[in-house]
């Protein structure tokens, strides 16, 4: 038997129950402990963790690319040929490993011919 087989399900569960017992907390320590209140403030605060998440990955989307963009200008000024060529190699770079994850995401497992040219 393999040594890992356990350790995905046990991870699995030990994310679940800290999840609740977050939300359990969060829930019986605001002074609105009523059971449809404690609910409706269990939701409320996923849908504040979901707006902060999406938050996040548009910022630091934006600023990875406004870091990208100083570099190359930088690039550019002492070498305009290099930085294009550093420019170019990074989109191809980046298209790359955007279309590994395309192909490895489950909506392309089914037709990898079709998502992924294979």
């Amino acid at each position: 038997m393999q040594h890992n087989v356990l350790r995905r399900p046990l991870r699995n569960t030990a994310v679940v129950l800290v999840f609740f017992l977050a939300m359990l907390s969060i829930s019986m320590t605001h002074p609105e402990a009523t059971v449809l209140g404690s609910f409706w403030l269990i939701i409320l605060t996923i849908l504040r963790s979901l707006q902060w998440l999406l938050g996040m990955t548009l910022a630091v989307t934006f600023c990875l690319a406004f870091l990208f963009a100083v570099f190359f200008g930088a690039a550019a000024l002492a070498s305009p040929t290099a930085s294009a060529s550093m420019y170019a190699g990074f989109r191809q770079t980046l298209a790359d490993w955007l279309k590994g994850m395309r192909c490895s995401s489950t909506s392309c497992a089914s037709n990898r011919r079709r998502c992924c040219g294979h």
